[in-house]
């Protein structure tokens, strides 16, 4: 062979060569993507549970061997079924994904905690598959199972009414497998060993989601050294302090063996507190009667909107809190028709705040507004036709919005309230009435004021005009915000003279008093409500039964 021949021999040879790796390579990866997974190809695996957490290992990690094999088991011994069933769409699958290092294979498996129907769906090959149940035994036996049980998911500590979640220093956890035995989860993740400092307003509430067999609670002063409490203590029980305080808290947490649950382990907690002076609440009065009102204060409050506020007997009025200083005030409406006595009933009002929760008894005794007297209310046919189910409904759903939002600013300053008007009333506060003609029965929720044709009508107290309009049943009506939801409407003016976002004083003239709307005199119709209770505006006067906020 000559010189030149040879030459192109090598060169033929070494092109070939040279395209070797890469054809190899061509088919192992065409291998890879299409060929099965096993257990030795995967260098990657990630399991998501049913809430949400992943599982992540590769080479690396010792887990890694142990979570493929029960996957790969689990998958290999499946039957090919040819379809998912019913009872599985729409649920929330476990998701592995088993890498090669160049490709993903992913799988969805819907476990049967009661049963052996368990599946899984090969997203390669677009299949579906029953599983072993002995090998779906062996996964539960597995921490990654514990999601598929919820009763017996990690307890979570919250301290204080913020539902602030506390990490434990110390974790030991299990819930059971279906075949009873105790599987122990991997709390590492849970486990914050940071020095925690949680802030408070007079102290803080042990609350767990699973109530513990034993709870043993240490308080320590940071600053003496002192040891405030040590000793057992009750979920969701508060611990109080007698002022600020920065202490040093210890819990221990403990969930026995019980074959009657699924789940048991302990935990330990190590943090710090540093606590305001605890809330305190005081109310205007002692005693009150239906269809009036009761003042509240309240100290060392810093977020009024926190302030859960319950009443036995219940009632449907609910105070919004309101800042005023470094004081916050309220007020409770109790509606004409209350649970009163005529020796009195005790409510018992309970307010909550931070780990504050203080209730204060009211005597909410029966006044009977009717007097023991029928009152006819004549007026023309005309008139008459105003008033029916439909126009008040019209004026209730126009108004309910206005009286139901927060006031945005607070114009009342505790002082009584003067009267509207100066004619006689006709109409008094909680006395029923009938109309004649056509004996339409109505109960009457404000007052009405006879005047002179022309007579000015003025505000109660100083007020923001929150509403300016008319209605069938009002007429003309203006309504005024006081402030702490306390409100007061005008009807039957002849003609107002404020607009609405104006700011009027005590006395101030809103306008005129007319006949509009369903009435029989010329004058003014004054309702007053808290939030949207209308209440009795006779204790709102000098000479009425003044309730004041109190000073604490």
């Amino acid at each position: 062979m000559d010189r030149s021949k040879r030459n192109r021999l090598l060169i033929a040879i070494l092109a070939i060569a040279m395209f070797i790796p890469t054809v190899i390579a061509i088919i192992s990866y065409t291998r890879e993507k299409n060929g099965p997974v096993d257990t030795k190809s995967v260098v990657s695996v990630t399991l998501t549970d049913l809430s949400g957490n992943s599982f992540v290992y590769d080479n690396t990690s010792p887990e890694k061997e142990v979570l493929v094999d029960h996957i790969m088991k689990m998958k290999d011994k499946g039957v090919e079924i040819t379809v998912l069933p019913d009872a599985v769409t729409g649920k929330t699958p476990y998701k592995a994904t088993l890498n090669n290092g160049s490709v993903d294979y992913v799988y969805d498996f819907y476990f049967d905690t009661s049963g052996n129907k368990s599946y899984y769906w090969d997203y390669t090959e677009d299949k579906a598959y029953s599983l072993e149940a002995n090998d779906v035994a062996d996964f539960f036996r597995t921490e990654y199972a514990e999601s598929l049980f919820p009763e017996a998911s990690y307890p979570v500590l919250t301290i204080s009414a913020s539902n602030t979640a506390v990490a434990a220093k110390e974790a030991s956890w299990a819930f059971k497998a279906p075949s009873g035995e105790a599987v122990f989860v991997d709390c590492s993740s849970r486990i914050d060993a940071a020095d925690e400092k949680y802030e408070v307003e007079g102290g803080f509430k042990t609350s767990f989601d699973k109530a513990p067999d034993f709870l043993h609670v240490e308080v320590t002063d940071s600053v003496t050294g002192e040891t405030m409490f040590n000793g057992d203590y009750s979920n969701g029980e508060a611990f109080m302090f007698d002022s600020s305080a920065e202490a040093k808290v210890t819990i221990n947490a403990k969930w026995y063996h019980d074959d009657t649950r699924s789940y048991e382990g302990e935990l330990k907690y190590d943090f710090s507190i540093v606590s305001t002076d605890p809330a305190a609440f005081y109310i205007g009065a002692k005693e009150i009667q239906n269809g009036e009102l009761v003042s509240v204060t309240a100290t060392n409050v810093k977020d009024p909107d926190a302030i859960v506020f319950k009443c036995e007997p219940s009632i449907t009025s609910t105070p919004v809190f309101y800042r005023d200083g470094d004081y916050v005030r309220g007020l409770i409406a109790f509606p004409i028709d209350c649970q009163a006595e005529l020796n009195g009933t005790a409510y018992k009002l309970t307010f909550e705040y931070g780990a504050t929760k203080q209730v204060i008894d009211l005597s909410v005794s029966f006044r009977n507004y009717q007097n023991n007297v029928e009152v006819d209310y004549n007026v023309t046919d005309e008139k008459a036709a105003l008033y029916s189910q439909e126009t008040e409904a019209e004026v209730d759903a126009a108004l309910e919005g206005v009286l139901g939002a927060k006031s945005d600013a607070v114009y009342f300053d505790g002082e009584p309230f003067v009267e509207s008007a100066t004619g006689n009333i006709t109409r008094f506060f909680g006395r029923s009435y009938t109309v004649k003609p056509g004996d339409k029965a109505y109960r009457q929720l404000g007052i009405e004021y006879a005047t002179a044709d022309g007579a000015g009508v003025v505000a109660g107290a100083k007020g923001k005009v929150i509403y300016v309009g008319s209605f069938t049943l009002t007429g003309n009506l203006v309504v005024v915000d006081h402030g702490y939801g306390l409100r007061t409407v005008y009807a039957h003016l002849d003609s107002a003279s404020v607009a609405v976002g104006d700011v009027v004083e005590k006395g101030a003239a809103i306008g005129v008093a007319g006949s509009t709307g369903f009435t029989n005199t010329t004058g003014v119709y004054v309702r007053m409500y808290v939030g949207t209770t209308p209440v009795s505006p006779y204790i709102m006067w000098n000479d009425g039964n003044w309730i004041t906020f109190p000073a604490p």
